[in-house]
């Protein structure tokens, strides 16, 4: 009976000790679907990037294959505060920089609106609307 105690105790211990990991995904698509980028954050006190997606048209980028197809796009440089969130991706090798994210967040007494400008590219920019 003691044994069967002592490995219960040792089972319990060895799944509290896990660290909790709690990740969502912030996903900005214009109006149209037709530009997106999906953000897959994680729960720090700073901004974490732990996954991206891209896409315009057909053109599609993934941080990793789980994640979806296409070629490897990373964080460059990112910033968020209490007002804002500010993201470059940049390609596998960081030559240069495929998308610029600014959102801005507005807060109401019921709710917290993020909208702003997803620049893809030299040709595309376009408005989107942000959520978890």
């Amino acid at each position: 009976m003691n044994k069967m105690l002592a490995a219960a105790a040792i089972a319990v211990g060895l799944v509290s000790v896990q660290p909790a990991a709690a990740t969502e995904w912030m996903v900005c698509s214009d109006a149209d679907n037709t530009a997106q980028v999906s953000l897959l954050l994680g729960a720090l006190d700073v901004l974490t990037i732990v996954g991206i997606t891209l896409s315009q048209g057909e053109s599609q980028w993934a941080s990793q294959p789980v994640y979806g197809e296409g070629p490897v796009v990373q964080v460059g440089q990112a910033f968020a505060d209490e007002r804002m969130i500010l993201v470059d991706l940049v390609d596998e090798n960081v030559e240069a920089v495929i998308a610029s994210l600014r959102v801005f967040k507005a807060e109401t007494t019921d709710d917290l609106v993020y909208g702003g400008v997803l620049k893809i590219g030299e040709d595309v920019a376009v408005a989107v609307a942000c959520s978890y």
